[in-house]
């Protein structure tokens, strides 16, 4: 998920919601297929240049290392000495800033591997790469290509609850196939009415696409199901303001605020509770 995308798109306390929310975390069948191995074109990202960049901008002898160990990741065949050689590779990639390239070796393993844990490894690198990545064509490619790795993961495991959730964020935090990712959670929905995450992911999807009746009617369904779950209260409380319901909101907010217990989210939050009365 990139930084603030949800909560900057629905309040001003944006940062605080990452720091709570997103730090800590067919059309039932999916719609990335085993042929989909590139990016989308509509990135305008190229990775070779992205590469080359970040690689003449290491001193030497770190970019020598670099080349060598991914030269003997290419030609290894022992399975655990690939995990050694790995291990080193992303401490070099993450010691000078590279987090990009840790995704992309990811990628190419699972490739290669073909495994649930292999793809999903490199779907989760890449969402994490989408927090950090400052420019948006770098964001979309990686929110792209982690859609591309947790669907390998799903093509190969179609059954499991929790690898469609992540494809289904991943492709609607890309902002690109949000129907698709929307179908996705509606599919698990069908099967599983009372299933938290996806109620909890179409909710929050509500408030973005200006659905507040319906992110409503989510959020506190994931309530009455989880009484202690503080993202619902936030997203509910901000679907509140944004209907004109200003009481149920700053309710609501205190509400998260108590589950919260933190001075510094609560300080923002007041913050945020004396705008909507003044507004």
């Amino acid at each position: 998920m990139t930084k603030g995308q949800i909560i900057l798109a629905v309040c001003s306390v944006a940062l605080v919601g990452v720091l709570y929310f997103f730090g800590q975390s067919q059309q039932k069948k999916t719609t990335v297929t085993s042929a989909e191995t590139e990016t989308p074109a509509q990135t305008s990202f190229n990775i070779d240049d992205y590469r080359a960049t970040r690689l003449d901008k290491a001193p030497s002898e770190v970019k020598e290392n670099i080349l060598s160990l991914e030269e003997q990741i290419a030609e290894e065949k022992n399975v655990e000495q690939i995990k050694t050689i790995q291990a080193q590779l992303n401490n070099l990639y993450i010691d000078n800033r590279m987090p990009m390239l840790v995704a992309e070796m990811l990628f190419k393993l699972a490739v290669r591997d073909n495994s649930i844990q292999a793809w999903n490894q490199a779907g989760d690198a890449y969402m994490a790469v989408s927090m950090v990545e400052e420019t948006e064509a770098a964001v979309m490619y990686a929110f792209d290509k982690s859609a591309i790795a947790y669907g390998k993961s799903v093509e190969l495991d179609p059954e499991n609850t929790d690898n469609k959730i992540k494809l289904a964020t991943a492709l609607l935090e890309g902002g690109t196939q949000t129907m698709q990712g929307v179908q996705i959670l509606l599919g698990i929905l069908e099967q599983y009415p009372d299933h938290i995450p996806s109620n909890l992911i179409l909710g929050r999807y509500g408030i973005i696409s200006g659905q507040y009746d319906k992110a409503v009617l989510r959020l506190e369904k994931v309530i009455s199901l989880d009484p202690e779950n503080s993202e619902a209260y936030f997203y509910l409380a901000e679907a509140y303001n944004s209907l004109g319901r200003k009481e149920e909101a700053i309710q609501t907010f205190e509400k998260c605020k108590k589950l919260i217990n933190d001075p510094g989210f609560s300080a923002e939050i007041d913050n945020y509770i004396q705008k909507i009365k003044n507004s």
